[in-house]
């Protein structure tokens, strides 16, 4: 089958293969293992993702959740749009694209060879806390481009990321002392 591809999962797990013409890939309150996908929309809404090659013009919407996307270098546009998530881009060291990252009340942290640099520094005049950063950066001749806006959630990019995707549910009442009267 090689037409669109409009996919969504809710409530569940989505294992998929090679999507080749996403429309549209949307996954709530679940996980999904997606092999490729190549242009598109993706959505993740609480729930944990993965996208093992991710290429083509991608618009993606991330909200309370922690997804790990490996760029390939067929990829064109990905433009992220990130609330309280850890998002986290694996990036091939020959990549040849351009950066910019913009964060409010989040973090970025760059783990890769590329010069992904925070703008203004810390050699400005301002005085007191900076809740928004903006970062940018250019990798071979940067023609990719790579937007990535996220609110209240953290931005890792680096190469041959190792990222625990399991969900780590803390037992409320492991460390509570009760006592009867």
């Amino acid at each position: 089958y090689r037409g669109q591809a409009d996919i969504e999962s809710k409530f569940g797990s989505l294992s998929a293969g090679k999507i080749s013409n996403a429309k549209s890939v949307s996954v709530e309150f679940g996980s999904a293992e997606i092999a490729s996908i190549s242009g598109g929309k993706l959505s993740i809404k609480f729930s944990n993702g993965t996208v093992n090659k991710l290429g083509g013009d991608v618009k993606s919407n991330f909200e309370y959740s922690r997804v790990k996307l490996v760029l390939d270098n067929d990829i064109k546009n990905l433009d992220v749009n990130n609330s309280f998530s850890d998002v986290y881009l694996d990036l091939p060291t020959n990549l040849s694209a351009t950066y910019t990252i913009n964060t409010s009340h989040g973090e970025f942290d760059n783990r890769s060879s590329f010069a992904i640099k925070k703008e203004g520094g810390d050699d400005d005049k301002s005085y007191g806390p900076r809740f928004n950063n903006k970062y940018s950066g250019t990798s071979g001749s940067g023609s990719a481009k790579i937007q990535v806006s996220s609110s209240f959630g953290q931005i890792t990019a680096g190469h041959n990321l190792q990222v625990d995707m399991s969900d780590k549910k803390k037992d409320k009442n492991k460390n509570k002392n009760t006592k009867s009267l």
